[in-house]
């Protein structure tokens, strides 16, 4: 059962008003464009979650913050006695790792997705040991873009491609 609908960003909301009425700069509009992609991703996931079972919990776009530091989880599932933690990625085209550092399609450095996902775990169980819950925690990064490919050396079993979302 989704018990909290997945709102779309305040920041978006204002760039979509902003966008036909001036023009952005070119950080500006890769930054607008990533939100675009990243919101229509989160909407993909949610639609592939629908046919979950009403007994488990599914909160979406959830802002935390623990011991100062604030951390954004996209969907949070809560599933009998476990919970299970997703960040959604709506990346397109050839990235690559090398040496555990991510690459753009151009070659490009960029932010480890698997790091932000594993301090998004850390934060989460210690919030939920700290309010006395237990429960183990599986977390799970989903590219949800069919266009996307990531060349590895090795296979990451948090790491869940758009072809291995059925059998998921």
């Amino acid at each position: 059962m989704v018990f909290r609908q997945r709102p779309e960003k305040l920041e978006l909301v204002l760039l979509h008003y902003l966008h036909p009425r001036m023009e952005f700069s070119y950080e500006e509009g890769v930054s607008y464009t990533n939100l675009v992609k990243g919101y229509e991703g989160e909407l993909k996931s949610d639609g592939w979650l629908r046919g979950l079972t009403d007994d488990w919990l599914v909160l979406n776009d959830l802002l935390l913050e623990y011991n100062g530091s604030k951390f954004q989880i996209d969907t949070l599932i809560i599933a009998y006695e476990r919970v299970y933690l997703l960040d959604v990625k709506n990346f397109e085209g050839y990235h690559s790792i090398k040496e555990n550092k991510w690459y753009t399609p151009a070659g490009k450095p960029e932010k480890n997705p698997i790091h932000q996902l594993e301090r998004c775990e850390t934060l989460l169980r210690r919030l939920l040991h700290d309010l006395g819950f237990h429960f183990p925690i599986e977390s799970y990064l989903i590219f949800i873009n069919p266009e996307f490919h990531l060349y590895t050396t090795s296979i990451h079993p948090a790491i869940i491609f758009p072809h291995s979302l059925t059998a998921f």
